[in-house]
C-alpha cells in the first residue's frame, strides 16, 4: 500500500485536549495551504460546532482566525469530483435509484429469478446493500464467490439457503448490469469516482487531511474501509492527521487503523490541563447518579428550569441521541419559558405536514375519489382549491360532507357530477354543495393520469403541476426561510428530481402505487433544514457535541435502544454472512459507544448531568445500561435538588 509522504495518528485522554489537537494539526498552515485542507467531521451540525471551537481557540492564542474546509464524507466525494479535470457526470441518489430498478429489471429478463416481488422499497435496499459492499472495499464477484460458496453447499435441504442463494444470484447479476451502464457512459457513481481519482488524480490536489471521526463501527459517520484506503493512495495528499480520544482507539479504533495504516506514527497529545466537571446528582438519590424524569415533555421542561436558574453567560448544551422529539418540544417549552436556543440539526420531512397533505392527494386519487379523502383534501390548507383563489370554509365543507353522506355517495367523479346537477336545483344550500361537488371533479380531472398507466414521469408532472396550480397565495406574513416554506419546497424538490431522472435515464411505464411507494420511501429518508433559533442553549446531538465548547452539559434521553443506539441489521442476509463480507461487528459497536459516552462525561468545563425518562407514549421503557459506568467515571459529585420553578407551559 502507498502511504502519503506523513501519516500521524494523535490519541488524546479527554475531548478538551481532542479540540485543541484539531487546531495544533492546522496551525502552522498558511491561510494559503488551508484551502487544500479538508478537515472530515461527521456532519454539519459538527461542522458548526467546531468551527466556532477552532475560532475561539485561535483567538484565545493570540493568532490569526484562519478555517480549513470542514467536510462530512458525503461532502468530500463531492469535493474529490469538483477537482477532477476533466469533470464526468456525477449520478445523484435518486438517479441511481433509476439505475438501479433499470438493473433490477434487466437481471429479471435475463433469467435471475429473485425469490420475492420487486418494489421500489427493496430497490433502494439493494442499493444500499451495494453501496455498502463496495465500501468495505468487496467486488462484486468477491461477493458473488464467498455467499454462493457458503450458501450452495446447504442449498439442497434447507429452504433459507436456497432462497438467499437465488437472492444472491440475482443481485449479483442486478450489480453487474449497473457497473456496465457505468463503464459505458460518461457517468460516475461514488465508487467509479473514487478508481477516476486514484487512477489520474486531482486537478488541484488536496494537500492535508485531518480525520477526525472513527470508522463505521466507532459511529454511522464513521469512515469506510474503502475512504481510508482513498487517502491512503491518493496522489497529492502530503500528510494525513488523525485525531481520535484514547478511549475510543482503545476501543478497537487503532487496531483497525493500524492494520488499514500499517506504520502510522503514533504521537500522543498533550493534555490541557483543567479541572474535570462535576457531576451533578439528585440530592434524595439514594446513591443513584443521575436523573429520572416521567417523559421527555418533563425531562425538558426540567433543563429549561436548570438553564433560568444558571447565570444566563453560562454556555450550555441539550445533548441527545436521537433528535426527536426534543426538537419538536423544544420549540414548545422553551419558548414558553423565554429560553434562548439554538439548533443545527436537519428536521425528518416525512413529520412535516406538507407531506402528509401530498397523501391526501394519492389517497384522493386511490380511493376513486371517496368521500372521506375527498372531505379531507377539501378541509387541507395547504393547497387553495378554488378556481378563483377564493378559499372553501370549514362550514361549506360540513355541509358538503353532511349531503355526501345523505346522498350515500361512495366514490366516482361522474356520480359526483350528477348529484351535482341534482343538487343545484335545492336552493343555496344546494348550489353551494352543487359548486364544491364542481370543483372536485375539476380535481379529478386534473389528476386523472394518475388513475391509469403510463411513463413514471408524465405522473409526476401530472403530480407536480396539481401542486404548484393549488399553490396557496403567500399572505403578507409569509416567510420563504420558514419550516412550512422550506419543507414544501423539500418535498417538490424530491418530486422534481425523480422526474427528471426518470426523463434522462430510464423512464418505464408505471401506477398510482408505483408513484406512492416510491414517494413515500424517498421522503421517509429525506431531511431538510429548518430556522436554528436564536443564539442560547444548544440543543446537539451527541456526535456534533464532541466538537464543541460547554459550560454545562445535559446528557437526555439515556433510555434502551438509544444510548447505544440500535444498530441497523442489513435486511437482505444475517449478521453471520455480512461479518464475512467485512460488515462491522457488534461488540465492537458497544465497545466504540460505550467510549464515547465515558468521553462526553467530561466534555464540560463546570457541570455535567445525565437523565433518563420512565415512559415514551405511556409505555414503560429501560433505563440506559450506559448509566452503569457514571459510577466509575471518576468525576466529583454536586448534590442539586430536582429543579422546580412555576415556568408555564402553553399548549
Amino acid at each position: 500500500m502507498i502511504t502519503p509522504r506523513q501519516t500521524r495518528l494523535f490519541p488524546t485522554p479527554d475531548l478538551v485536549t481532542f479540540q485543541h489537537a484539531i487546531a495544533a494539526c492546522l496551525e502552522s498552515s498558511s491561510p494559503w495551504e488551508l484551502r487544500d485542507t479538508v478537515v472530515l467531521v461527521p456532519s454539519r451540525a459538527a461542522a458548526v460546532q467546531l468551527h466556532w471551537t477552532l475560532e475561539s481557540i485561535q483567538l484565545e492564542g493570540g493568532g490569526a482566525v484562519c478555517q480549513p474546509r470542514f467536510l462530512t464524507r458525503d461532502e468530500l466525494q463531492t469535493e474529490l469530483h469538483r477537482r477532477l479535470d476533466p469533470r464526468p457526470r456525477l449520478l445523484s441518489p435518486i438517479e441511481r435509484l433509476v439505475w438501479g430498478r433499470a438493473a433490477a429489471e434487466a437481471a429479471v429478463a435475463d433469467g435471475a429469478d429473485p425469490p420475492f416481488k420487486l418494489r421500489p422499497g427493496l430497490v433502494s435496499e439493494f442499493i444500499a446493500f451495494y453501496d455498502e459492499l463496495r465500501r468495505h472495499d468487496r467486488t462484486v464477484e468477491a461477493f458473488e464467490r464467498l455467499l454462493v460458496g457458503e450458501l450452495d453447499p446447504s442449498a439442497e435441504y434447507d429452504r433459507g439457503a436456497r432462497r438467499m442463494l437465488r437472492q444472491t444470484r440475482f443481485l449479483a447479476l442486478m450489480f453487474r448490469h449497473y457497473e456496465q451502464r457505468l463503464a459505458a457512459g460518461d457517468w460516475v457513481d461514488e465508487h467509479r469516482l473514487r478508481e477516476q481519482v486514484l487512477e489520474s488524480g486531482l486537478h488541484r490536489p488536496i494537500r492535508h487531511v485531518v480525520v477526525t471521526t472513527g470508522d463505521r463501527a466507532t459511529g454511522t459517520d464513521g469512515l469506510w474501509p474503502a475512504d481510508i484506503s482513498l487517502l491512503a493512495r491518493l496522489r497529492g495528499i502530503e500528510r494525513v492527521d488523525v485525531v481520535s480520544t484514547a478511549a475510543v482507539l482503545d476501543a478497537g479504533w487503532h487496531e483497525r487503523l493500524e492494520a488499514l495504516w500499517p506504520g502510522i506514527e503514533v504521537c500522543p497529545a498533550e493534555s490541557v490541563s483543567r479541572r474535570p466537571p462535576r457531576l451533578v446528582v439528585p440530592v434524595d438519590a439514594d446513591g443513584r447518579r443521575h436523573f429520572v424524569w416521567r417523559d421527555r415533555e418533563e425531562e425538558l421542561l426540567a433543563v429549561a428550569r436548570q438553564v433560568k436558574s444558571r447565570d444566563p453567560a453560562e454556555r450550555t448544551a441539550v445533548l441527545f441521541q436521537r433528535p426527536l422529539p426534543y426538537l419538536y418540544l423544544a420549540r414548545q417549552l422553551f419558548g414558553s419559558a423565554g429560553v434562548p436556543f439554538e439548533t443545527h440539526d436537519t428536521l425528518p420531512l416525512a413529520a412535516e405536514p406538507f407531506a402528509a397533505a401530498l397523501d391526501l392527494v394519492l389517497a384522493f386519487v386511490a380511493s376513486g375519489h371517496a368521500r372521506v379523502p375527498t372531505v379531507e383534501l377539501l378541509r387541507s390548507p395547504h393547497f387553495d382549491l378554488r378556481p378563483d383563489g377564493d378559499p372553501i370554509s370549514p362550514q361549506a365543507v360540513s355541509r358538503f360532507d353532511r349531503a355526501l353522506v345523505e346522498a350515500r355517495y361512495t366514490g366516482d367523479a361522474a356520480r359526483l357530477q350528477s348529484l351535482a346537477e341534482g343538487w343545484r336545483a335545492g336552493g343555496d344550500r344546494g348550489r353551494q354543495a352543487a359548486d364544491i361537488a364542481t370543483v372536485v371533479t375539476t380535481l379529478a380531472d386534473e389528476l386523472a393520469p394518475l388513475a391509469g398507466t403510463g411513463p413514471a414521469s408524465v405522473l409526476l408532472d401530472c403530480l407536480l403541476m396539481f401542486l404548484e396550480r393549488h399553490r396557496p397565495s403567500p399572505g403578507a406574513e409569509h416567510d420563504p426561510e420558514s419550516r412550512e416554506a422550506r419543507a414544501r419546497a423539500a418535498v417538490v424538490g424530491l418530486l422534481r428530481e425523480l422526474g427528471d431522472a426518470h426523463r434522462s435515464h430510464d423512464d418505464p411505464d408505471a401506477d398510482l402505487p408505483w408513484v406512492t411507494s416510491t414517494l413515500r420511501r424517498l421522503i421517509e429518508g429525506a431531511t431538510f433544514a429548518a430556522p436554528s433559533g436564536r443564539t442560547g442553549v444548544s440543543l446537539v446531538d451527541a456526535r456534533a457535541a464532541r466538537y464543541g465548547r460547554f459550560d454545562t452539559v445535559i446528557l437526555v434521553g439515556l433510555v434502551d435502544g438509544e444510548w447505544p443506539e440500535r444498530s441497523r441489521q442489513s435486511s437482505l442476509y444475517p449478521a453471520s454472512l455480512t461479518g464475512q463480507l467485512g460488515w462491522a461487528r457488534e461488540l465492537d459497536r458497544l465497545r466504540a459507544a460505550r467510549a464515547g459516552f465515558n468521553d462526553l462525561l467530561t466534555l464540560a468545563r463546570a457541570r455535567v448531568l445525565v437523565s433518563t425518562v420512565a415512559f415514551e407514549d405511556d409505555a414503560v421503557v429501560a433505563a440506559s445500561a450506559l448509566l452503569e459506568d457514571l459510577p466509575e467515571s471518576g468525576l466529583d459529585l454536586l448534590a442539586e435538588p430536582a429543579p422546580v420553578s412555576n415556568i408555564p407551559v402553553s399548549n
